[in-house]
């Protein structure tokens, strides 16, 4: 008996630990600069960001490990008559995802990201 409610133990903190540091999912909102944001996140590692520009942008997600956390990196790419990138470094919290920095460039060899000022540490809340 004590090993089956043992066992029962194991798969449940199992289960917890898996499913901590999930994939992020859904529809994010936040203001950003005095612009209201939102990225939502799409299957297949696909993103939609409206309110940061004028105009939806499309682009991709994923998870990158940097100095001692995990980060999420989205990258838009803007409309063809102006080309540029744009990427969103976000940090899981508690209370949602904070913008840890935001960089773009003009589409062009030897362009580099550049960072755009933030204003404080905005939380983007499902």
């Amino acid at each position: 008996m004590k090993s089956i409610i043992s066992l029962g133990i194991a798969v449940y903190f199992a289960f917890c630990l898996s499913s901590c540091g999930g994939e992020p999912e859904g529809t994010y909102h936040g203001t950003v600069n005095g612009k209201l944001t939102s990225i939502e996140f799409l299957n297949q590692s696909k993103a939609r960001l409206s309110g940061f520009f004028p105009e939806e942008l499309e682009g991709s997600w994923k998870k990158e490990d940097f100095l001692d956390r995990q980060e999420i990196w989205v990258t838009f790419e803007g409309p063809e008559e102006k080309p540029f990138r744009l990427r969103f470094e976000l940090l899981e919290t508690d209370d949602g995802l904070m913008v840890k920095g935001v960089k773009s460039r003009p589409i062009g060899k030897g362009m580099q990201l550049a960072p755009l000022k933030i204003e404080g540490k905005p939380i983007l809340k499902r």
